[in-house]
């Protein structure tokens, strides 16, 4: 995802977007696991409101919220996370329908 802010190009460094949700939540996934992080644009870049997936090894559920050290949940807790963030729908058009000059 790139967007332009005061001019200057800004790159999110996304590894996979998956969607735009209610609040613009922007939520990045892995399609090799399940793996879900929820961000939000602000002035300073990206902020990272909170993280859920699922350990390969251990097949546990782990919730990470912002910077803090994440925690072991139930499988119905992630769901909950997930659940809790509400996708849009949107209006997708080619870069040829934008007014760039």
């Amino acid at each position: 995802i790139h967007s332009i802010q005061d001019g200057r190009l800004w790159d999110m460094n996304m590894r996979s977007f998956e969607a735009v949700c209610e609040g613009s939540v922007l939520v990045e996934s892995e399609p090799e696991q399940p793996y879900w992080k929820y961000f939000r644009c602000t002035e300073k870049g990206a902020e990272v409101i909170e993280e859920i997936f699922r350990d390969r090894g251990t097949l546990y559920w782990t919730h990470i919220i912002a910077d803090q050290k994440g925690k072991t949940v139930t499988e119905e807790a992630a769901a909950a996370v997930r659940n809790s963030y509400h996708p849009m729908e949107l209006d997708w058009k080619p870069f040829g329908e934008y007014p760039f000059r």
